[in-house]
């Protein structure tokens, strides 16, 4: 599983906000972690869908869970358009990756660094 964490969701008037693109078939931990991110934000009544490939993606924002070398899968990305960065402050995230035997990690490394990449923003 790999996942691209963002901060700034918010509800969204037309259609999905966010598009989790993810694996036909994916391992037990990514299919928990879909499955307990949708609930999360149907809970807050943020739009959200599950596709199968960024081709089908509707969403503002995409995040990529699960999908594997070979195709489409094999390049990891996610945008975050700009109205979702806060211009107040730099922008965070990190990456987490999970195969489908649950073997995983994050980057950057906590135990070799700071486990998260910050963005200076010019201002």
């Amino acid at each position: 599983m790999c996942v691209v964490v963002a901060a700034g969701l918010s509800r969204a008037a037309d259609g999905p906000l966010l598009s989790i693109i993810a694996d036909r078939e994916p391992g037990p931990a990514a299919s928990h972690g879909v499955r307990s991110l949708t609930a999360a934000l149907k809970a807050k009544d943020v739009a959200c869908e599950t596709v199968r490939s960024a081709q089908e993606a509707r969403g503002r924002v995409s995040l990529v869970a699960g999908l594997t070398p070979g195709g489409e899968a094999g390049q990891y990305q996610a945008t975050v358009p700009g109205e979702h960065v806060v211009p107040a402050f730099d922008f965070m995230y990190f990456v987490e990756g999970m195969d489908t035997a649950d073997n995983g990690g994050i980057y950057p490394d906590l135990n070799k660094e700071r486990p998260y990449i910050i963005v200076r923003l010019e201002r």
